[in-house]
């Protein structure tokens, strides 16, 4: 890990051609240490199995058949139920919205005070 780490907190601070960002970018050593572990444990949770499972924490996403990544059968059951979800929550937002059109106007718009109407 500590490889890892160093290797990573070098890439941000010494230069290499064409890459980003520019060195010095990023001064602190404690902000670059966090960084670098920041992207160790991103690239382990995305590669690293669950246990007794044959996909990663991640559920294989992002999909890459070459590294196998592939989607599960309960991420595409639940892929196609949220979209439906959202399909008819869209339709019931725009219903009321519509709806709403058949009002009248006539409660949105102010009079005005006539005192002689309240004598």
């Amino acid at each position: 890990m500590e490889a890892l780490r160093a290797y990573q907190i070098d890439r941000f601070t010494i230069h290499a051609k064409g890459s980003f960002p520019p060195p010095g970018f990023i001064t602190d050593r404690k902000e670059l240490a966090a960084l670098a572990d920041f992207f160790f444990w991103g690239a382990w949770v995305c590669g690293a199995e669950r246990p007794g499972e044959n996909f990663s924490y991640t559920h294989n996403w992002p999909f890459d058949p070459v590294a196998g990544n592939t989607p599960t059968g309960p991420v595409m059951w639940w892929s196609v139920i949220g979209i439906l979800g959202f399909i008819l929550g869209l339709g019931i937002v725009l219903y009321f919205h519509g709806q709403m059109d058949g009002l009248s106007d006539e409660y949105y718009h102010t009079r005005r005070f006539d005192p002689d109407e309240h004598e």
